[in-house]
C-alpha cells in the first residue's frame, strides 16, 4: 500500500492554486406563519452479503430539523437496534447536516438535526439522499414517496459512486418505489456471481422501476422532490474577464515571478553534490516546461494562465534547489545540525512570516470584494504556518535509520520551501486584487457567521475522509488509524495541509486577536481547508484515482464522474463569479483561479485534479461574496410560481 515516494508527495502539491463548487439558494414563498420544525421521511437503500449471498433492502429514515439558538452545532442519531448505525453512516449524516445549509448559504449552527433510522445501516451510500432530505426540510418540500436514490454526496455537491446498485434495485422494489436515482457513470455494474456486466437501467425496467442517473445534488433534488434548488441572483454562465487594470497587475507579477524562476534555475545548476538528484532534476524539468507554457500564454494574452504556470515553475525550482542545498549541508556540516543552519536562511518562520501577518493585519478592506482578497491571502498564510510546524516536527523526530533521517530532512525542506513560497504568493493576492468594486465591506458579525459555517463544513470533510477512506485503509492493512493518518500527513501533502490548517489557524488567531482581520482570516483558512479536503475525497473515494509506483495519478476508475465533476465545477464557478459581479463585488482571485482551471483540465490527470481545486476555490469565493452582499435568491416551483426565498425559521 505505502508506495508513494517523496517525488509523488511534493509533485501532487500545487496547493496554493485552489478551488470548490457550491451555490447559494433559497426557498419558495411560504405562508406568513413562522415554521420552526419540519420532518422529512426517506428510504435509504442497502445491500448486504450473508450465507445466502448478496441481497438488497431498504430502511426508513426520519430527518427532523428545527431552529437552534445555542450557537453550537446539534446533530443527533437515533436508532432502534443496538449499534444499528455505524461510523460511516454518522459521518454521512454530518456531511448532510453541513452541506445542506451551506448550499443554501446558511450556518450549520442555525439548526438542530436529528436522523432517526429504523433497522441496521452503515456506509456513505445514502449521503446524497440524506442531503436532499435536509434540503427539503429546510425548504419546506416533500420527498416523493415513490422515488429514492443511492449515491454519496461530495463536498462540491456532486453525487459520488457506490456499489451494489443492482441489489439495491431489489430493495427499491420492496419499498414500492417507481423511480430510483443512481450516480452518473454507474449504469453498468459487474454481477458478483456471474462476473458479467449488468445494465442497471434494463434491470430496473424488468422490475418495474425507472432507473435514472444524476450527476449532482441539483439533479437529484429535482428528481426526488419535483422542485428546483434555487440559485443566486445573477448566476449566469456569461464569460467574465479581469478588468484591464487588474490584468496589467497580473502580467507585471508574472514577469517578476519569471525573474525569480530564472534566478533560482541558475542557482540550481550551480550546486554540485555527490548524491542522486534525479528527483530534483525531474522537478526542474517540469518547471522548465511550465515556464515555457507561461511564456506562450503571455504571448496569447492568457495572463491568468501564465501567472498560474510561472508561479508553479518557481515553486518546483525553489524546492529542488533547497533540497539540493540541504543535503549538501547534511553531508558537509555534520548531519541535521548542518541542515538546521541552512534552513534558517530560508526564513519562513521568523521575520518573513511576522512581516506578512503585520501587512495583512493592517490592510483594511475598502470594498466587499477586498474581503475575499484578504481571506484568500490569510488562508495561504495560515497554511504556510501549518507547513512550518510539520517541518519542525519532522526535524525533531528521532530517526531509526540514516535513510529515515534523510527522508525527514528532504520532506521538511520541501515544507519550508513551500511555506516561504506560500508567503510570497499570499502577499500577491493583496498586490493584485484590492480596490475592486463599489459594494461596501461586510461587517464583522456577518463575516464571523459565514466563516464559522465554512469551518464546520471543513471539519465535516476531514471527519468524512478519515472515516470513509483512512479507516478502510487501516482495516485492510491491519494497522492503526493513527498509523495511516501519520503516513498521509507525511506523504500526501493535501491531507497534511488540510489537517495542519488547524495549527496554522490557531497561530493566526493568536496574532490577530479579536479583530475584523481575525474573522476574515478564519474565513480564508476554512476556505483553503475545505477545498483541500474536498480534493482528498474526490481523489481517494469519489473518482478512484489510479497511481503508478511513484504515486502519480495516471487515471481514474470513474471517468464519467470526473467529467461531470469538472463540468459542474466549471459552471458553478462561473455562476458564482457572475453573481458576485452583479453585487458589484468582482472576485479577482476567483477569476484567476477559474482561468487557470480551464487550462489545467486539458492536461494530465494530475492537472485535472488541480483544475477541480481551481474551480472549487473560484466558486466558493464567488459564493461567499454573494452571501455577504445579501443577494436575493428565488426559485420557480413545479407549479410555475416564484418568489423570494425563505428557510425554516424565517
Amino acid at each position: 500500500m505505502f508506495k508513494r515516494t517523496l517525488a509523488a508527495v511534493v509533485t501532487a502539491c500545487l496547493f496554493f492554486s485552489t478551488t470548490i463548487a457550491c451555490t447559494v439558494c433559497g426557498v419558495t414563498p411560504q405562508d406568513q406563519t413562522k415554521v420552526t420544525k419540519r420532518t422529512v421521511n426517506v428510504n435509504p437503500l442497502f445491500y448486504k452479503e450473508d450465507s445466502t449471498g448478496p441481497s438488497g433492502g431498504y430502511g426508513t429514515a426520519k430527518i427532523t430539523i428545527e431552529t437552534n439558538k445555542t450557537g453550537t452545532p446539534k446533530v443527533g442519531f437515533i436508532e432502534d437496534e443496538v449499534a444499528g448505525t455505524g461510523a460511516q453512516w454518522r459521518a454521512s449524516g454530518w456531511m448532510a447536516a453541513t452541506m445542506g445549509p451551506f448550499l443554501l448559504g446558511r450556518d450549520v449552527t442555525d439548526f438542530k438535526y436529528s436522523f432517526e433510522m429504523n433497522g441496521y445501516i452503515d456506509g456513505p451510500s445514502a449521503g446524497g439522499l440524506m442531503t436532499a432530505g435536509v434540503l427539503a426540510a429546510l425548504l419546506g418540500d416533500d420527498v416523493k414517496k415513490d422515488v429514492t436514490m443511492t449515491g454519496t454526496i461530495n463536498p462540491d455537491g456532486t453525487i459520488g459512486p457506490v456499489g451494489g446498485i443492482m441489489y439495491k434495485i431489489d430493495g427499491a422494489k420492496k419499498a414500492g418505489k417507481k423511480t430510483m436515482l443512481i450516480p452518473a457513470g454507474t449504469r453498468y455494474e459487474v454481477d458478483q456471481t456471474t462476473e458479467e456486466a449488468v445494465d442497471l437501467i434494463a434491470k430496473g425496467k424488468s422490475k418495474g422501476i425507472t432507473v435514472k442517473e444524476v450527476a449532482n445534488i441539483y439533479e437529484a433534488y429535482k428528481g426526488l422532490t419535483g422542485n428546483e434548488l434555487p440559485k443566486p441572483e445573477g448566476a449566469t454562465l456569461t464569460k467574465v474577464e479581469l478588468p484591464a487594470s487588474v490584468d496589467k497587475k497580473v502580467k507585471d507579477r508574472a514577469v517578476d515571478w519569471f525573474q525569480k524562476y530564472e534566478d533560482e534555475r541558475t542557482r540550481y545548476g550551480g550546486v554540485v553534490v555527490g548524491f542522486d538528484t534525479s528527483i530534483e532534476d525531474d522537478w526542474v524539468a517540469s518547471a522548465d516546461d511550465m515556464a515555457a507554457k507561461a511564456d506562450d500564454y503571455l504571448g496569447q494574452g492568457m495572463t491568468s494562465a501564465a501567472y498560474d504556470q510561472i508561479t508553479g515553475a518557481y515553486m518546483y525550482t525553489t524546492m529542488a534547489y533547497n533540497m539540493k542545498k540541504a543535503m549538501q549541508a547534511y553531508l558537509a556540516q555534520g548531519g541535521v545540525a548542518g541542515v538546521d543552519n541552512y534552513l534558517s536562511t530560508i526564513d519562513p518562520t521568523g521575520k518573513k512570516m511576522n512581516d506578512a501577518f503585520d501587512q495583512l493585519r493592517k490592510t483594511k478592506p475598502g470594498t466587499l470584494a477586498d474581503t475575499i482578497v484578504l481571506a484568500d491571502a490569510f488562508g495561504r498564510l495560515s497554511l504556510a504556518s501549518g507547513l512550518i510546524v510539520q517541518a519542525e516536527d519532522l526535524l525533531s523526530r528521532d530517526a531509526a535509520t540514516p535513510e529515515e533521517a534523510v527522508a525527514n530532512i528532504l520532506i521538511a525542506t520541501a515544507y519550508y520551501s513551500l511555506a516561504s513560497y506560500g508567503i510570497d504568493y499570499a502577499l500577491d493576492s493583496v498586490k493584485i486584487g484590492m480596490g475592486i468594486g463599489k459594494a461596501k465591506p461586510a461587517d464583522k458579525a456577518a463575516i464571523t457567521q459565514l466563516s464559522e459555517a465554512l469551518r464546520k463544513a471543513s471539519e465535516a470533510n476531514i471527519e468524512y475522509f478519515d472515516t470513509i477512506v483512512l479507516q478502510d485503509i487501516a482495516d485492510s492493512e491491519n494497522v492503526s488509524l493513527d498509523a495511516v493518518k501519520y503516513y498521509f500527513l507525511t506523504n500526501e501533502l493535501d491531507y497534511g495541509f488540510a489537517v495542519s490548517a488547524n495549527v496554522g489557524a490557531q497561530e493566526m488567531k493568536d496574532k490577530l486577536g479579536n479583530t475584523e482581520a481575525r474573522a476574515i482570516g478564519v474565513l480564508g483558512n476554512s476556505l483553503e481547508s475545505f477545498v483541500l479536503s474536498s480534493k482528498l475525497i474526490a481523489k481517494y473515494y469519489s473518482l478512484g484515482a489510479e497511481t503508478d509506483d511513484n504515486g502519480n495519478v495516471i487515471g481514474v476508475t470513474m471517468e464519467k464522474a470526473m467529467i461531470n465533476m469538472l463540468d459542474f465545477g466549471e459552471d458553478s464557478a462561473l455562476e458564482n463569479i457572475n453573481s458576485a459581479k452583479k453585487a458589484d463585488a468582482l472576485p479577482v482571485m476567483a477569476i484567476i483561479a477559474f482561468d487557470g482551471g480551464k487550462v489545467y483540465r486539458e492536461g494530465t490527470y494530475e492537472d485535472k485534479f488541480t483544475a477541480l481545486q481551481n474551480f472549487w476555490a473560484a466558486s466558493l469565493e464567488g459564493k461567499m461574496l454573494s452571501i455577504l452582499a445579501g443577494m436575493k435568491v428565488t426559485r420557480t416551483t413545479a407549479s410555475g410560481t416564484s418568489g423570494t426565498a425563505k428557510l425554516l425559521g424565517d
